[in-house]
């Protein structure tokens, strides 16, 4: 009996790694891996580093530190990296210090090589962690402050972990399949490479976010801001498209939970999202923007967790604000939502889309086509520039406009709406099946090409300067329901079922029309003092209910003129060959008559 436990007790001996003390007075050891490696380790400054394993044949299974402090430096280096499988630590490593103590730096020189599936465990700081080569499988857990981590190659399925704050972190290849995170403030991140289903995790602030490459399937994320974000290729999300019209499911992206200082993405983003909870300063995508979303403001889905400090939001920023969204290739399938107001938006063209800001916005830019997309502003704007076709579509400020330019058609769809004033517009292509509805004052619109194919302009305030090149056809309609000062028509009024051009108010400065008239002006209060002429046939109706000022034909009078008021002064001039038209009442609707000899007899 005795024979047989001292043969257990031998064998348990037997399976027990050989431990290693390395300290300032030893420093160094040297081993030959299970691989064929040959191992340097060498250990400076406070403290002691127990070894076990590195035996001769046989991988470190641990390494723990005792006594050490932020002066207690290690290294790790493959000594002849053309020999064995240049992989440092093929098998599980774990790498631990004592409750509450730091490590000065922990650097692993594997040159051309791996260093992989290793577990750090520092139960304080980490002043610098270094590995020269590839990381695979490596877990670098830091309890307290971790100030540098240099990863020199490519990681691999790899955590870069700080409890507290976290200073450089640069990733000098991809890292793929990994995190790097702090629960604290981080000074920078730069992965040099592609950052592939991996996430970036500030418990806090950062100041730079860098992504040399494309962002694949990944997330940054901050409880607090992030002064600065770079990606130098696209940004594509993970998710999907739904059913038609469903939003798809965007779990990729940029989020901050207060201020997302400036972004800049050189390629397409798609299926991600970009969210700030308080505010932005400045979005530039260098490509499109698909299936995803923009939201600034206190309903953007930002991901926190824990506590953090309240960030300060920068001079003249409040809640919902964004400063600038540049998208060089256009927006399709995306939403963007700015709770609060915005400086600058440029977008080239808009498809399947919804943009709401709640606030106000400096000025906005579309440079090219839109189609079935809903944009609306909840305050005012102060310069709206459409530089390209916009069909099916609408486009809405509840409040005030400055000056609105739409260089192509508006084709179909809701057409723009303005809820206050408009200062000063131009709609360039003119419209065809839409419409324009302002409910304030118009200080100057100009329309180009028309209003074709059941086109209608409404303005429900005053109207100081109106001036319509093309016409006013098919079926389309102009309704200026309070005064209008200077109405000017450029091309012909066709019929339709009320009256093309109708003021609701009175004509107070003058009306000119070059064009046939062959549908109905009709002016309630009429013009009295202010003259109306009509280059060109009236062979439809040109009515008020009170009385005209001067009327001038200068084409044939085919058509009727009818005034419910006696003249006062005023003047009815034709030029035409043909003056056979009506004038009801004649002849107390004008005082004087050139060129119109009265209604021809029944």
């Amino acid at each position: 009996m005795r024979a047989h436990r001292q043969l257990s007790i031998e064998e348990l001996e037997q399976r027990i790694a050989p431990a290693f003390i390395l300290s300032a007075a030893h420093p160094v050891l040297k081993f030959l891996d299970a691989d064929g490696d040959f191992v340097l380790l060498r250990f400076s400054g406070p403290g002691l580093a127990v070894i076990q394993g590195a035996n001769g044949g046989a991988n470190i299974e641990n390494i723990t530190f005792s006594g050490t402090t932020e002066k207690t430096g290690f290294l790790m280096k493959d000594l002849n990296p053309t020999g064995g499988d240049n992989t440092l630590t093929a098998g599980s490593m774990s790498v631990t210090t004592g409750l509450g103590e730091s490590l000065g730096s922990f650097q692993v020189i594997v040159p051309k090589g791996r260093f992989v599936d290793t577990t750090f465990a520092i139960h304080g700081n980490l002043g610098k962690f270094q590995v020269n080569g590839d990381s695979e499988l490596v877990r670098l857990g830091v309890f307290g402050d971790l100030k540098t981590a240099n990863l020199l190659g490519d990681i691999f399925d790899s955590n870069v972990d700080a409890g507290g704050t976290l200073g450089t972190v640069k990733v000098k290849g991809d890292a793929v399949e990994s995190s790097i995170g702090a629960g604290g403030d981080v000074a920078q991140v730069n992965v040099n490479g592609f950052l592939v289903d991996s996430s970036v995790f500030i418990g806090q602030s950062a100041s730079s976010v860098r992504v040399g490459g494309s962002m694949l399937g990944s997330d940054i994320i901050a409880n607090g801001s992030i002064d600065r974000v770079f990606i130098g290729g696209e940004m594509l999300g993970a998710g999907g498209v739904g059913a038609f019209g469903d939003p798809p499911e965007i779990e990729d992206g940029i989020s901050v939970g207060v201020h997302l200082g400036s972004v800049i993405i050189k390629g397409d983003v798609e299926y991600a999202d970009i969210a700030a909870g308080e505010s932005a300063g400045r979005i530039q995508i260098g490509g499109y923007l698909a299936y995803g979303s923009i939201i600034i403001g206190e309903d953007a889905p930002v991901f926190r967790k824990g506590g953090f400090d309240e960030v300060p939001l920068p001079s003249g920023m409040g809640t919902g604000d964004l400063g600038t969204l540049i998208v060089m290739d256009g927006i399709a399938f995306a939403n963007v939502d700015i709770a609060g107001n915005a400086d600058m938006i440029k977008v080239d063209g808009m498809a399947f889309s919804n943009f709401d800001v709640d606030g106000n916005v400096n000025q906005f830019q579309i440079t090219g086509p839109q189609f079935l997309n809903d944009t609306w502003i909840d305050g005012n704007a102060n310069n709206v520039q459409m530089k390209g076709l916009m069909e099916l579509s609408s486009f809405g400020v509840n409040g005030n406009v400055n000056k609105l330019t739409a260089t192509d058609a508006i084709i179909g769809g809701e057409g723009i709406y303005i809820g206050g004033n408009l200062a000063q517009g131009a709609l360039k292509g003119g419209m065809e099946s839409s419409r324009m509805l302002v409910d304030g004052n118009v200080s100057k619109l100009m329309i180009k090409n028309g209003l074709q194919d059941w086109s209608s302009l409404c303005v429900e305030g005053h109207t100081d300067f109106l001036q319509i090149h093309g016409g006013i056809l098919g079926g389309s309609w102009v309704d200026l329901q309070q005064t209008a000062d200077t109405v000017q028509v450029f091309g012909d009024i066709e019929p339709t079922q009320g009256p093309p051009l109708n003021i609701e108010g009175r004509l107070l400065g003058s009306m000119s029309i070059r064009g046939n008239v062959s549908g109905t002006i009709r002016i309630d209060d009429g013009s009295r003092y202010a003259p109306i002429k009509i280059i060109g046939d009236l062979t439809g109706e040109l009515y008020t209910n009170d009385a005209f000022g001067d009327v001038s034909i200068l084409g044939n009078f085919t058509g009727l003129i009818g005034a419910e008021g006696p003249g006062v002064g005023n003047t009815l001039r034709v030029t035409g060959p043909d003056a056979s038209g009506d004038v009801n009442p004649y002849p107390e609707a004008f005082n004087h008559y050139i060129g119109y000899d009265g209604p021809p007899p029944p």
